[in-house]
């Protein structure tokens, strides 16, 4: 979860090191009744930020309000959901695994409120998940 008040919150995945990495950014370009909210989405290669896409969206994203992320990635596949609502999906297969990270613009004013990481979140995953909970709770 997160909020902005101006600017945009930033998730970068396969992180190989702070040279290589994708980025994802959902931005808050336009505030007030009808909000103007933009996905932004491109590779940095060895240092060097790659042609992306900057597109609008129609996501409930409201200056200084809360609202909630979500990326879905299953192998090179990967969906951007805001609200609940998928708003973009996309495949990217150049870096493969790696780590993940949290950004801003130094301009943006935007905080996380806090982050939850499902690892295998589909049916059998969560029934896996539950059933080591329960033995380590025994």
């Amino acid at each position: 979860m997160a909020e902005t008040a101006q600017g945009g919150v930033g998730v970068a995945l396969c992180v190989i090191n702070p040279r290589n990495y994708y980025a994802v950014k959902v931005n808050l370009v336009r505030t007030g009744q009808k909000p103007e909210v933009y996905v932004e989405r491109y590779a940095v290669i060895d240092g060097i930020k790659q042609k992306g896409t900057n597109f609008p969206v129609a996501a409930h994203i409201f200056a200084g309000q809360p609202f909630v992320a979500a990326i879905d990635a299953t192998g090179s596949d990967y969906q951007l959901a805001v609200g609940g609502e998928t708003i973009d999906s996309w495949k990217y297969e150049r870096l493969g695994g790696g780590g993940i990270g949290f950004f801003a613009d130094s301009a943006s004013k935007t905080k996380l409120n806090w982050v939850k990481l499902l690892v295998n979140p589909g049916f059998l995953g969560r029934l896996c998940a539950t059933l080591k909970g329960s033995a380590q709770g025994s």
